[in-house]
């Protein structure tokens, strides 16, 4: 799919470094990191369903939109000083199918899933993919992960609720206090992502009784009946949500008479998921749906003419060449922002670009700016659609003036419904973290937007996390391999019994950029073969070395020994270790308060990962507290893709089962976090059972750094039964 760049621990960085040099005249050769590139065609790309057939000018139905969207922009451009996004192509709902409705209420079994489909039936006997039955087989998985969504909706439904109101017209947000909070409503909605819909009593009464039912969930024609005031149902977009209050707001519509609250009448509402990036998934398949092209390209073979041949020749007159126009993407929006401040930093060396101001555009969603303007690097709020501090989309016709643009797949996906692939107008497509999203995720980087002369390069870790699911059922049918690590298996791109592989279709870099060679020693011993060698200057890794309580000042890897216990949150059901989190607060007090050989440690250098997202919870409350809130705390999840010199890891399962702690990905990930100091804290004999753990105490306790001075207190639950063995046994 094109050239091909990045790595698994400081691949953004490489991502940013070669999309710079399309528009750097520098001629410095290229330094890799350890990771994955898949690479494959750049052969010709049909635009799928309801378009003509593609053309080398692009799709004539495809641009004939566009264009006479562009012509009405232009006729307006006197009346507005800000152009707005324009949909062209209206994005379906896709409700999930009869079959896989039926499917759900018998647990999506084996025998259910034969009955729905003579494709998915075959598909069950191998779990063979193939260009033929690809769109069918994403559709139906998909179908499986959204309806398991959906199903945690359906009893947060609310009836004979109160609407209040709080601000202006233009700024009007809804207030409802909640009357039904036996769900944990707050674990499940969230704030921009799901939606509200307001139903009057005259249209619950004439509507059907979908209670208990996921139909309750979909679109209802009283949604569209706007001049009928009792029978109208609004939809609004859910801005915050607690235990007991949800607050929501209307997007504008000149059509509806606005919603006018007594504080008397009552409603019913409906909060049920936006489910855009399943839509634009499923959007996304069906396109693929009719162009058996595409579906070939994906399943490329060796000596196959759509294969390109090596991605670094004529590299000096690729970053010559004037057209070239980049979208860059992930799914995730901090990994965006670390390619975008790259990039930046790129444009800025260069004498060229750097006062250029169409040349980077990064582009945020509403939800991006959850945490406000001021969360966002400076330097990307300049080259972003929040100047002026406020956030909007710009026309297709203003981002299309800008040469690279950097957002995630699913802001692609609404991108594609203005119509910003049209005329083949993107040359290279990146796709960072590629390891880490599903396959129908990175189709809607690619359906609509590849034309026959775009490069698509995917790069990332397929070591590391991968996609996650709501639905076990669905991942483990094949949702939650990647198309990087599918392409990875086919037999172009496997290693021979030497290791060599096609450098024409790949790359697998190898060196490290990012971690002190002790610290990246760890993970590629456990997984990576020992292939990957150790880049980063001393400088910039040794910082931790004259750490008072570092014991060996050339191995900055803490194990902190803790006996505490494994508690479970009665509401989530999430683990915790309040051990594990006031000894972590005490290391944290001494980076923060004491410093390291007389210099201050700054909060943005530290982060504090946990595979619980309840014990999580917990350091943010205690960090709130001290007033700590720019130490960074996330989950192993979370954290894919991101670096700090200083983490801190609390493992949390203690005197238990070791769960999902000693998953080989999600280990690789907490691991490859750390540039300088690595501290993790856990129960040793808890943690001795996984051997990957097992070697990570071992090498500590060789080098000095296995620190035990927590007193060992067996649990009171673990005493009573080691009391009860000792009985039974004097019995006998």
């Amino acid at each position: 799919m094109g050239s091909a760049i990045s790595s698994a621990t400081s691949g953004i960085r490489k991502i940013a470094s070669k999309v710079g040099r399309f528009f750097s005249p520098s001629k410095r050769n290229f330094s890799y990191d350890h990771g994955y590139i898949a690479s494959s065609s750049t052969g010709n790309s049909s635009y799928g369903r309801q378009y003509d057939a593609p053309s080398s000018s692009g799709n004539s139905f495809y641009d004939h939109g566009y264009n006479a969207a562009i012509e009405r922009r232009k006729r307006n451009d006197n009346k507005e000083t800000i152009r707005k996004f324009t949909v062209i192509y209206p994005l379906s709902f896709y409700p999930p199918s009869e079959a896989m409705k039926s499917s759900r209420d018998q647990n999506f079994s084996e025998t259910a899933l034969k009955t729905s489909s003579p494709i998915m039936s075959a598909y069950l006997e191998n779990y063979y993919l193939h260009s033929e039955n690809i769109h069918i087989i994403f559709r139906y998985l998909l179908e499986i992960e959204d309806l398991t969504v959906m199903s945690q909706y359906v009893g947060l439904q609310q009836k004979d609720v109160i609407i209040d109101s709080a601000g202006d017209d233009e700024n009007r947000e809804f207030i409802v206090k909640l009357n039904n909070t036996d769900n944990d409503i707050n674990e499940i909605v969230g704030p921009f992502v799901d939606e509200v819909v307001v139903v009057p009593k005259h249209s619950a009464e004439l509507a059907a009784d979908v209670t208990g039912k996921i139909d309750v969930l979909l679109p209802h024609k009283h949604e569209h009946m706007r001049g009928f005031k009792f029978l109208f149902r609004r939809s609004g977009v859910v801005t915050s949500i607690s235990k007991d209050v949800l607050r929501f707001r209307f997007n504008f519509d000149k059509n509806a008479e606005p919603l006018n609250v007594n504080g008397r009448e009552k409603y019913n509402l409906i909060i049920r998921p936006m489910r855009l990036p399943l839509r634009y998934q499923y959007r996304a398949l069906e396109l693929l749906t009719e162009d058996r092209t595409t579906r070939q390209y994906l399943f490329p073979v060796e000596n196959s003419k759509n294969l390109i041949q090596n991605p670094t020749r004529n590299i000096n007159e690729r970053t010559q060449r004037l057209s070239t126009r980049i979208l860059v993407t992930s799914s995730s929006n901090s990994a965006c922002d670390t390619i975008a401040s790259g990039i930046c930093k790129n444009i800025n060396r260069s004498l060229l670009y750097r006062n250029q101001s169409n040349l980077l555009l990064r582009l945020f969603s509403n939800s991006a700016l959850a945490n406000g303007v001021n969360a966002i690097d400076p330097e990307l709020l300049k080259r972003s659609n929040c100047k002026g501090g406020s956030h909007y989309y710009p026309a297709i016709e203003d981002i299309r003036k800008y040469r690279i643009i950097v957002t995630t797949l699913c802001l692609v996906g609404k991108l594609v419904t203005g119509g910003i692939g049209a005329g083949g107008f993107f040359t290279h497509i990146f796709i960072d973290e590629a390891g880490a999203c599903s396959e129908p995720e990175a189709l809607v980087g690619i359906m609509d937007i590849k034309s026959p002369k775009c490069e698509i390069i995917l790069s990332g870790d397929h070591k590391q996390l991968g996609p996650v699911f709501k639905s076990q059922r669905a991942a483990e049918l094949g949702l939650s391999k990647s198309l990087m690590e599918r392409l990875l298996e086919r037999k172009c791109y496997l290693l021979d019994e030497r290791g060599n592989y096609d450098r024409t279709l790949q790359f697998r870099l190898n060196q490290n950029y990012r971690c002190h060679p002790k610290i990246l020693g760890l993970f590629n011993h456990l997984y990576y073969n020992n292939e990957l060698q150790a880049k980063a200057k001393p400088s910039d890794v040794n910082i931790a070395a004259k750490w008072h309580k570092l014991p060996n000042p050339n191995f900055p890897i803490i194990f902190q020994a803790v006996f505490g216990r494994t508690e479970n949150d009665k509401r989530s059901g999430s683990c915790f270790n309040n051990r594990e989190l006031q000894v972590s607060m005490e290391l944290l007090e001494s980076l923060l308060i004491t410093g390291i050989d007389g210099c201050q440690v700054e909060q943005t250098d530290i982060a504090i990962i946990s595979p619980y997202k309840q014990q999580c919870e917990r350091f943010k409350k205690q960090l709130r507290d001290k007033k700590w809130s720019n130490v960074e705390i996330g989950t192993v999840n979370s954290f894919q893709g991101r670096e700090k010199h200083i983490v801190i890891i609390s493992l949390v399962r203690s005197f238990t089962s070791l769960g999902f702690v000693d998953e080989a990905k999600r280990l690789n990930v907490m691991l490859s976090r750390a540039k300088s100091l690595l501290i993790i804290i856990g129960n040793p004999v808890t943690l001795r059972r996984s051997a990957d753990l097992k070697y990570i105490l071992d090498e500590c306790s060789k080098n000095g750094t296995f620190v035990n001075n927590d007193k060992k207190e067996t649990p009171k639950h673990i005493k009573q039964r080691k009391q009860r063995k000792h009985q039974n046994k004097n019995n006998l």
